[in-house]
């Protein structure tokens, strides 16, 4: 089932830690923690930076996705996967209920901002996440059709973080690209983490401005007209810098070439 969330939801989202069902907002410490799914996202990035390990973003509809439901009895419940997720993976779960009772306003219009951030097409989605806090470099993408056993998902995971091992990097790659490799993965995290503050800085600004425009329609009719205008052109410039000459010159297909060598 395929899911679109207009942009207007992604404006001016707090990261939350809330309960399952969408339950009054709880300490960052009591939600998020290795191998456990939580809905603390900001927790579990928090935990995936201090402990250096990756995580693992589940787009899931828990009551009504019969991929996801599955998943839970084949994959996640099971001893296999709970043993090594532990130890492994920080877990992290975005849940879209139909039952609107069943999570908080905030909560929903997070996870749609999440939706997408990450480009959301269908649930379940598994986003797997290189670790740090800032959630912008993703390792691979995971569907939740393909891999029902413990075994099976374990794997793919295992395998996609090989690149992430200095040792795999060294049998698949000489010691001059290997270094070509760890340098420009370090300058596309720093793209991205730029973009996502730019993101975060336009979303900012675009709540301020449709709050002083509502303040101006209440109060002067007159001026709208005019600091629409003005709110338009301001929102152009804080845009403007996604299309650096810096972003533009990464290298992208040489990077393709070196991923492509560490299948």
């Amino acid at each position: 089932m395929n899911r679109h969330f207009p942009l207007s939801t992604a404006l001016a989202v707090l990261f939350a830690c809330a309960a399952r069902a969408g339950e009054a907002p709880a300490a960052a410490e009591a939600c998020a923690s290795a191998g456990v799914f939580t809905q603390d996202v900001e927790g579990a990035l928090r935990l995936s930076e201090e402990r250096d390990m990756p995580l693992l973003l589940a787009f899931r509809g828990t009551d009504w996705c019969e991929w996801c439901r599955l998943a839970d009895r084949k994959v996640f419940s099971q001893p296999e996967w709970t043993s090594w997720a532990a130890t492994n993976l920080v877990l992290a779960e975005v849940d879209f209920p139909k039952d609107s009772d069943a999570q908080a306003g905030a909560v929903r219009a997070r996870n749609e901002a999440l939706a997408e951030r990450f480009g959301l097409e269908a649930v379940p989605t598994y986003v797997l996440l290189a670790p740090g806090a800032s959630g912008t470099e993703e390792i691979a993408r995971l569907a939740g059709t393909r891999v029902l056993t413990p075994e099976a998902f374990v794997g793919e995971i295992r395998r996609a973080l090989r690149f992430l091992d200095p040792a795999f990097l060294a049998k698949r790659l000489s010691p001059e690209e290997a270094s070509e490799f760890e340098t420009l993965r370090a300058r596309r995290r720093g793209l991205l983490a730029a973009a996502e503050a730019r993101r975060a800085a336009f979303r900012e600004a675009s709540e301020t401005w449709a709050a002083r425009l509502a303040e101006a329609r209440a109060a002067d009719p007159a001026r709208v007209s005019a600091l629409e205008a003005e709110a338009v052109a301001a929102l152009r410039a804080l845009a403007k810098p996604d299309e650096t000459e810096e972003d533009d010159a990464f290298p992208a297909e040489r990077y393709a070439q070196l991923l492509e060598k560490l299948k």
